[in-house]
C-alpha cells in the first residue's frame, strides 16, 4: 500500500515551501514522492518547480479538490499504481473543506492501493485566526489534522506564540505538532509498515 498524505492550509501559509523541504527529506529516507497539486491558477507553475526536486507531479488547476475538482482528483488517484517506496502527497488549495475530502479519501473502495490518509495542516502562525470570515474554515482545517506545522513562527513574539499554540491545542488536542523531518519520518514509518499489506 502507498502512504497517502493530505496537505492543507491557507494561501501563504507555506504549503509549497513545506513540500519543497519535504520532498528531499523523503528521498533521503528511500521514498519516492508523488504529488497532486491543486491550485486555482498556479498549479502548473508550482508543479514545474517541485518536479525539479525529482518528484512525480500532477497539477490540477481549477476549483477546490473537495468539490469542483473532486472527480479529477479521484480519477488521478484511482489510476495511480505505485511501486514500493512511493508516497502520495496531495497539496490542496486554501479553501479546501477537509472533513468532506477526508470522507471521500477514506470511504472510496477504489482507493484500496492507499493507506488511510494522514493530514498535515500548515498554519500561518502570524495570521492564525485573523482571517475574518475564514476563521471558521481555518479552525476546521486544523481540527481534522493528524499533524500540524506552525509556520512563520519567527515573526511572533513569545506571548503571541504561546497564545497560538494554546488556541491550536484547544481546537485539536490530538494532532502532533510536527516539523518537516518529523513528518518525513512518519511517512517513512507508514511506508515500512504497509509495504507488504494488501
Amino acid at each position: 500500500m502507498m502512504p497517502l498524505a493530505l496537505l492543507v492550509g491557507f494561501l501563504g501559509a507555506g504549503k509549497t515551501r513545506f513540500l519543497t523541504d519535504l520532498i528531499p527529506a523523503l528521498h533521503t529516507r528511500g521514498l519516492r514522492p508523488r504529488v497532486i497539486l491543486n491550485d486555482f491558477s498556479n498549479a502548473a507553475i508550482d508543479a514545474s518547480r517541485l518536479a525539479l526536486l525529482d518528484a512525480l507531479v500532477t497539477p490540477l488547476n481549477g476549483e477546490c479538490v473537495c468539490c469542483g475538482s473532486l472527480r479529477e482528483l479521484m480519477d488521478v488517484l484511482q489510476s495511480t499504481q505505485g511501486a514500493p517506496g512511493d508516497v502520495m502527497l496531495i497539496e490542496a488549495n486554501g479553501a479546501t473543506e477537509t472533513d468532506e475530502l477526508l470522507g471521500y479519501l477514506t470511504m472510496d473502495s477504489r482507493l484500496s492501493q492507499f493507506t488511510l490518509p494522514v493530514q498535515v495542516t500548515v498554519v500561518d502562525a502570524s495570521r492564525w485566526q485573523r482571517r475574518w470570515f475564514n476563521n471558521t474554515l481555518e479552525a476546521e482545517q486544523t481540527g481534522t489534522a493528524t499533524h500540524i506545522l506552525l509556520n512563520w513562527i519567527e515573526r511572533l513574539k513569545p506571548a503571541r506564540m504561546a497564545a497560538v499554540e494554546t488556541s491550536v491545542r484547544a481546537i485539536n488536542p490530538r494532532a502532533a505538532l510536527t516539523t518537516v523531518s518529523e513528518f518525513a519520518d512518519v511517512l517513512a514509518g507508514i511506508a515500512t509498515a504497509s509495504r507488504d499489506t494488501p
